[in-house]
């Protein structure tokens, strides 16, 4: 199976349906884009609860630690500090999740406005493929319009044509990207 046909088996059709309804329906969007559960809080462990953190173990998202019980409170302290140190290096202020665990982990920050600008740029230049570059900007007025009576025509068509140029590429990006079910790039 090629790896569109996986997406769609993912996804399903995109288009039938309201976004509410797709991304609720079978819980589709936790199911796809939510990170894995862990523990939400640092407990004791019984013999029988190591059978259900093993995934977020192997994967790195929950660290387990043997602790003689025999040691002093200090001791154990600068233990499990030294440990963390090693082993946790997020830092104040950094992302909670770094290295995403989701089936389709959101790669990158996006504003949807841009994404969407940039997809009907690329429907654009689909639907219309003999379009000049400026045109696209100025037919879709992401960036500076043309008036009837511009002095300086070229260097606008020439600035037009460099954003519309930027907008396609990037889309080109974001769909190879999520055909490889990465969403989306910076």
């Amino acid at each position: 199976m090629g790896s569109t046909a996986e997406l769609y088996e993912d996804f399903g059709d995109v288009h039938a349906v309201d976004f509410k309804t797709w991304w609720t329906t079978g819980d589709r969007g936790a199911r796809l884009f939510a990170e894995p559960a862990v523990t939400s809080s640092v407990i004791p462990l019984l013999p029988s609860d190591i059978s259900a953190i093993q995934d977020s173990w192997e994967n790195g998202s929950q660290l387990v630690i043997a602790i003689p019980l025999t040691f002093s409170k200090r001791a154990i302290l600068s233990h499990v500090k030294t440990i963390l140190q090693k082993r946790h290096k997020r830092g104040r202020g950094q992302r909670v999740m770094k290295d995403s665990k989701a089936e389709y982990p959101v790669s990158a920050q996006f504003r949807v406005s841009s994404l969407k600008t940039d997809l009907e740029a690329y429907d654009l230049r689909l639907r219309e493929p003999d379009l000049k570059l400026w045109q696209i900007a100025q037919r879709l007025r992401f960036s500076a319009k043309l008036s009837e009576n511009d002095i300086n025509v070229a260097e606008k068509k020439a600035a037009m044509s460099v954003a519309a140029f930027r907008k396609l590429a990037h889309a080109k990006r974001v769909i190879d990207a999520v055909a490889k079910g990465r969403f989306p790039v910076p």
